[in-house]
């Protein structure tokens, strides 16, 4: 038998190596101990359905936990010719991709692995099968032969893979209520039994380390070896559950560890590599031995294994055999290449893409060709407040085949090779983090004309690659990039292992990547280059097919298209009548015949049922009934209308019918308007009425009108968002003055006092509004110094008491202010602390309250100084005297019934009460004859408040305008600033870079960003730029 020969083999080898007997005789009494394999009693079961296992040993001296792991040859073939992975099933690929993982792993912040203790023993074999993995065994070789059977999953079978990762995704799909970040884990992050794991915090860390242990803990698998790029995740583990490296964490850069192949520094949260080739003879079995070991999933040494892959592609062409020696060439190049390896060890490839404040996400992925081969890699641009940062993700090459193949068409795999690439990247990263765009660069401007066509146009090579291109990644994502600056050149070409870790291009990507603008694609003639791929093709065209109709789409200029047609019309011409051209160039009767080619082509699209009604002579659709349509000699359908006797010309009084929404009626309007200098929507119908007559005219033109850039310029037209509701300080019964809104009028002229020959001077009024009641406060100050305004502000708590909100907006004098309180504050008690709050710079009507109330106070200062040049006492009399005059206004409309009480004003609520009272007893319910004489004071004042909230809050509820809601603008629209002191063609351009959504999630305030820096402004003062590029002379 089988299984007892290899037995026998196995003992005379323990003869040989005790080191290896002992750890066999280990691994072997532990399976037995631990009850994953039994004693058979009985040789033979009575079906006889029975399979031996041969095994054998395998020693992996840089495995953590064992040196050693017995393997069970499920593969040997029985006597009969067959081996029991050949009739066993082994199931669907449930295993996630290897790279998949590593790329999840790199995008969370702190790395976390672990490793499933012993996975496949810790799953249970069905008792009526485990015959069919019965072993052969014996401890010493005294000892008689004995018959064991395997009662779990067995490493080396068939099916055991599938069984083991099916039972894990089975208790993940148990556990996902209970322990979802556990579950979630086991279903993303788990390759065979190694768990790597990338999450954003020390904490989630924790959490799911918890989560983990608990629910493989409750279905009998334990996990060990944990590691973490931050120790603090791993607190509270025992030492034997950790992994060595984690031991010594401390020890700076000689720790690694080996994550699913690849060498992992936790202490400097980074990939790295270490190849150490032996000193074999260079045969091409060594040579092809030795490359074998360079384990690479991620792409990081692309341009090292291309050239690799090369060098096996020379050997495999000598057609030498296994052990003979290949040309000196060759030998000289691998011996350099074993030499260099040594620099690979230099490398460190941060793990983390995770970066603080990340506010857009791009994939950009580059592609090149060369003779040789063709290879692509894919970048992550990570942009935050502080710069950009670029990240190598992943990198994929292929040699040339051996067949010859052109240039282009290797681009063109390039580019299918990138497509692929970035659409496995963006689907495992999107599962994670957010992506906002994907580019796709080549510098072959020939394999960009290719991705950029219809795919049908070219021949079967080029045709299948691009229509798959097409599918993976838009047109418009794929851009060129010049070849200097392509890092994709390196992967197809092959670096030396030196030359790839100096290459700046390959590890950071292109230097433009982090100003990152679309490169100016130079221009390129596609017809001396592309005729021999162009596919032999049959064009059908019917009435209804729209021959130009992709002409009329791709091209904003109906001049152009005019031309365009009128040359293909000029080609038919001259093959039907042998006739030529007196001109090169189209002049105006040509392009009137194509513009007519073109109305026509519309117009059997549109009206077609009514051209079919016409030809046979019956009537017309109700739509266009009242025009009395008609074909004309040329067979285009004509307005027939009343004025056929009028002394206009023909196409004025039988304009062309065209549909309201239609491009080409777009073009023309475009056209009219641009050649009469853009009129307005009146002279507009005019004009267009002396050729076409479009359906509901008035409302094309608008349409078109809307998106001229030139007319947008002229007369912009700002937001307006919807009026927001009134702050909570408006509406709350507080003490007067608690939140006060502060604004300065001026400048006046004053004298310091009233006498001949006196110089007058600049004052200023500032004024304090009180948000619950309007109340106001006038204080004259000298200047809009920041310590005038202090000086005032002292004055109105003197006298009004402290507020505590404040509310103005950026002037330099109020944020000076503001920094010398914040001064003043730290040494003072934090209940005396002035909150401060500022509108955004240029939107006054952030703060319409106190706008308000300068506006009165202007009025009444206009009325009754004039002219006049008060002095500073005369000017502070008299602001006192306003200032009662504007505390005395009505809250509320007045009453015509003579009975009703007087009418509540802002007054009311500044008497009766010092400026810090104690909290009143409830006494509006007290008849007033029980009330003493303070009580009946006090009464008084409640009473003003009770009204407050009767007659007067009602009457802010109504929006006086900005009604509407506002169309919401996106960020990264262009739009126009408006500025009061310049006319609207001299106003800034600007994009909008964010916006800030209110409470009411309404957007009112954006930050933008100019040619001069980022600014903040209201939504009021931008203009949306209207759909489509502005002029290239703008």
């Amino acid at each position: 038998m089988i299984a007892i020969r290899r037995l026998r083999s196995l003992e005379r080898r323990f003869r040989l190596d005790d080191e290896f007997r002992s750890n066999y005789h280990e691994f072997m009494r532990d399976y037995l101990v631990q009850g994953h394999m039994e004693l058979v009693g009985q040789p033979f079961p009575v079906d006889g359905r029975v399979h031996y296992l041969p095994h054998h040993g395998v020693v992996k001296l840089d495995s953590a936990t064992t040196k050693l792991r017995v393997v069970f040859d499920a593969s040997s073939k029985c006597s009969n010719g067959l081996s029991l992975n050949e009739t066993l099933l082994s199931g669907p690929k449930l295993q996630q991709d290897i790279v998949g993982i590593l790329l999840k792993f790199r995008v969370g912040k702190v790395a976390l692995i672990a490793d499933v203790k012993q996975m496949f023993r810790q799953i249970w074999i069905n008792p009526a099968q485990r015959d069919y993995q019965r072993i052969v065994w014996r401890f010493s070789e005294s000892d008689p032969i004995a018959d064991y059977r395997l009662t779990t999953v067995t490493f080396g079978v068939a099916s055991a893979p599938y069984l083991a990762i099916r039972c894990l995704l089975q208790l993940a799909e148990e556990g996902k209520d209970t322990h979802p970040l556990a579950a979630a884990a086991l279903q993303s992050s788990l390759y065979v039994d190694d768990l790597v794991v990338g999450v954003s915090s020390i904490e989630e860390a924790q959490g799911l380390r918890q989560q983990l242990q608990s629910l493989l803990l409750s279905a009998g698998f334990e996990l060990r070896k944990w590691a973490s790029s931050h120790p603090a995740a791993l607190s509270g583990l025992d030492a034997d559950q950790c992994s060595s490296s984690m031991l010594s964490f401390d020890h700076a850069d000689g720790q690694f560890l080996k994550i699913l192949g690849l060498r992992w520094h936790s202490s400097s949260d980074s990939f790295g590599f270490q190849v150490s080739l032996l000193g074999r003879s260079c045969t091409k079995r060594s040579i092809l031995s030795e490359l074998a070991r360079i384990f690479d999933p991620l792409g990081f040494l692309t341009p090292l294994t291309f050239a690799a892959k090369r060098l096996i592609q020379r050997l495999w062409m000598l057609g030498l055999d296994w052990d003979d020696e290949p040309p000196t060439e060759i030998r000289s190049r691998w011996e350099t290449y074993k030499a260099e390896l040594a620099a690979l060890s230099r490398l460190r490839i941060p793990r983390s893409l995770a970066l603080d404040g990340v506010v857009r996400r791009e994939l950009h992925g580059f592609c090149d060709a060369s003779e040789q081969g063709y290879g692509a890699v894919v970048y992550l641009r990570l942009v935050t407040a502080e710069g950009v940062h670029i990240r190598l993700l992943a990198g994929k090459s292929k040699v040339a085949p051996l067949k010859a193949i052109t240039l282009p068409r290797l681009e063109l795999c390039a580019a299918l090779l990138l497509s692929e690439l970035l659409v496995f990247v963006k689907q495992v990263l999107q599962e994670q983090v957010a992506l906002h765009a994907v580019h796709a660069w080549s510098d072959s401007m020939v394999a960009l004309y290719w991705v950029r066509s219809a795919h049908h146009r070219w021949k079967t090579f080029v045709r299948n690659r691009v229509a798959r291109i097409q599918e993976n990644i838009a047109a418009s994502a794929w851009g060129h990039v010049s070849t200097d600056s392509n890092p994709a050149d390196p992967c197809s070409r092959g670096l030396t292992p030196q030359q790839l870790v100096d290459c700046n291009l390959w590890w950071r990507g292109p230097e433009w990547l982090r100003d990152f603008e679309r490169q100016v694609e130079p221009e390129y003639d596609s017809e001396n280059h592309l005729g021999e791929e162009l596919r032999n093709s049959t064009f059908v065209s019917t009435k209804n097919a729209g021959l130009f109709d992709p002409l009329i789409e791709r091209i904003s200029s109906l001049q152009k298209i005019c031309r365009i047609v009128a040359y293909c019309l000029r080609f038919r011409d001259r093959i039907r009548r042998k006739t030529i051209a007196a001109s090169m160039s189209v002049d105006q009767l040509e392009a009137h015949s194509a513009l007519l080619v073109l109305v026509k082509l519309v117009q059997s699209q549109c009206f077609s049922e009514d051209l079919h009604r016409l030809a046979r002579g019956s009537g017309v659709s109700r739509e266009i009934r009242k025009l009395a349509p008609f074909l004309d000699t040329d067979g285009t359908l004509r307005v027939g209308g009343r004025i056929a006797r009028s002394m206009l010309s023909y196409e004025a009084k039988h304009p062309a019918l065209l549909p309201n929404r239609h491009r080409l009626t777009d073009l023309i309007i475009e056209r009219i308007h641009r050649v009469h200098l853009h009129p307005g929507r009146r002279a507009m119908q005019y004009l267009i009425a002396q050729h076409f007559w479009i359906l509901g005219v008035q409302r094309a033109i608008k349409r078109v009108l809307s998106k001229c850039y030139r007319c947008f310029r002229a007369d912009p037209r700002p937001l307006q968002p919807y009026m927001a509701e009134l702050p909570s300080e408006r509406i709350r019964q507080v003490k007067p003055f608690s939140v006060t809104g502060v604004d300065y009028a001026g400048p006046f002229s004053v004298t310091s006092r009233r006498a001949r020959g006196v110089t007058a001077s600049k004052a200023y009024v500032c004024l304090f509004v009180c948000f619950a009641v309007k109340a106001v406060h006038l204080e004259l100050v000298s200047s809009l110094s920041t310590d005038s305004f202090l000086a005032a502000l002292r004055r109105f708590i003197a006298r009004r008491g402290r507020c505590s909100l404040l509310y103005s907006d950026c002037g330099t004098n109020f944020v000076g202010a503001h920094r010398e309180l914040i001064k003043f504050m730290q040494q003072a008690s934090e209940a005396e602390t002035i909150q401060w709050s500022f509108n955004p710079p240029s939107a006054p009507h952030f703060g319409g309250l106190w706008e308000a109330g300068v506006k009165s106070l202007k009025t009444h200062l206009r009325r009754v100084v004039g002219e006049q040049i008060l002095s500073i006492e005369e000017f502070s009399t008299l602001l006192t005297q306003i200032e009662a005059v504007l505390n005395s206004r009505p809250l509320c409309p007045m009453s015509s019934d003579p009975n009703d009480l007087e009418v509540l004003s802002p007054g009311h609520f500044l008497v009766l009460e010092p400026l810090v009272a104690l909290p009143d007893p409830d006494v509006t319910l007290v008849p007033k004859g029980r009330l003493d004489r303070w009580q009946f004071v006090q009464q008084m004042h409640q009473v003003f408040w009770k009204r407050w909230h009767v007659e007067y809050l009602h009457t802010l509820q109504q929006r006086p305008k900005w009604l509407k809601p506002l169309d919401p603008i996106q960020e990264g629209a262009l739009v126009l600033i408006k500025d009061e002191h310049a006319s609207p063609l001299r106003w800034k351009r600007a994009r909008v870079e964010g916006l800030h959504p209110g409470t009411d999630g309404i957007s009112r305030v954006a930050t933008v960003r100019t040619a001069d820096g980022v600014f903040t402004r209201p939504l009021v003062k931008l203009c949306p730029l209207p759909m489509g590029q502005p002029p290239k002379d703008e």
